[in-house]
């Protein structure tokens, strides 16, 4: 005849098997045993026969596989697990932070979009896997991420606040990382310096046709050359990309690598007027730049967190809105499927 409480030891040892010690797991088969056996024994001695008593006893001390998971402080995960995937999932998170922030920041230090792109892939990164650890642990795993990305992100913001200062161009506000300003200034100059010395040799060439000219600007192997390509060095003396504001309605001319010289002189020749008038706009933009850079808007701490560290903590807020959804769908599914196993498990005992 079955001995309920034998198979019950003999489910939860299943459980159990690989994910703690043995030393443990036959301590907390023990401690199971005498639990179900008082049990028992208060049963039988309200009239109930032992083999009802111990079926009820099994019954009320639950689902072995829900009592294994809660030994195991989750499906099969150590708290220290959770605890890192927490972390992990918090660094993920705040990436769109620094993300968001980095795009409204109108500096070409920190204006780069591939950056940005690959700051955003990293944060989306944490909902799945937030989603993953509520699987395994069923726990709100959310709950501590969202508090330590939020406080991260209050803190950046605040950071940014005493740190940024708004410049204005046309009707357009942008905001600047003051401790790299003077770097920045500098950085513009070198720019304006080489615009000046680069199209001076650039319209001497044009005039004289001397090769030792167009050797100076095309450079040594790689060879560069201007065309409509996706580079960002827009001088061949120096390495700045111009304006970090697009120049809207004319097609953005960079300086692109060739594989031999022959084909670098012959694009110089064939996009030199177009490269010129690009240049030219490009230094108009550049100088107003520099003026917007030069006259910084009056601001405060408090001015600069409403533009900057507002923005921010509704992006933070809406992603955790996001996590807390996926974390709760987790957990609704998860507590519906244990529902059916427990009655599953049930009529195995009837």
């Amino acid at each position: 005849m079955l001995n309920y409480v034998d198979w019950y030891l003999v489910e939860l040892n299943r459980h159990l098997e690989g994910k703690l010690d043995s030393d443990r797991v036959e301590s907390f088969l023990a401690e199971v045993r005498a639990h179900l056996d008082e049990r028992i024994l208060e049963l039988t001695q309200q009239g109930a026969s032992p083999r009802s008593a111990e079926r009820t006893a099994v019954r009320e001390f639950g689902d072995p596989q829900g009592i294994a998971a809660s030994a195991l402080g989750g499906t099969g995960v150590t708290t220290r697990t959770v605890r890192r995937g927490v972390l992990l999932a918090t660094s993920l998170g705040s990436l769109l932070s620094i993300a968001f922030l980095l795009a409204i920041i109108e500096s070409p230090r920190v204006h780069e979009t591939a950056l940005i792109s690959w700051l955003l892939w990293g944060s989306a990164l944490a909902l799945p896997l937030i989603g993953y650890l509520a699987i395994r642990s069923r726990r709100w795993v959310a709950v501590p991420t969202i508090a330590l990305a939020l406080a991260f992100t209050f803190v950046l913001s605040v950071f940014m606040a005493f740190t940024t200062r708004p410049f204005r161009i046309g009707s357009e506000v942008g905001h600047v990382f003051t401790p790299t300003l003077g770097r920045e200034l500098a950085d513009i100059d070198g720019w304006l310096a080489a615009y000046e010395t680069d199209t001076a040799k650039m319209r001497q060439w044009q005039q004289t046709s001397d090769p030792s000219l167009l050797d100076q600007l095309i450079g040594n192997d790689p060879w560069l050359a201007p065309t409509s390509s996706a580079g960002r060095r827009t001088l061949p003396g120096h390495p700045r990309s111009g304006s970090f504001n697009p120049v809207r309605g004319e097609i953005y001319l960079a300086l692109a690598e060739f594989d031999t010289q022959a084909e670098a002189r012959l694009v110089w020749a064939n996009n030199l007027e177009m490269y010129l008038r690009f240049l030219e706009i490009q230094r108009d933009h550049v100088l107003v730049e520099r003026r917007a850079l030069s006259n910084l808007l009056p601001s405060t701490p408090w001015s600069q967190w409403q533009a900057l560290g507002g923005a921010l903590m509704l992006i933070s807020g809406l992603g955790s809105l996001l996590a807390l959804l996926i974390n709760g769908t987790v957990l609704a599914v998860l507590g519906t499927q244990s529902a059916l196993r427990r009655r599953r498990w049930l009529r195995q005992l009837t």
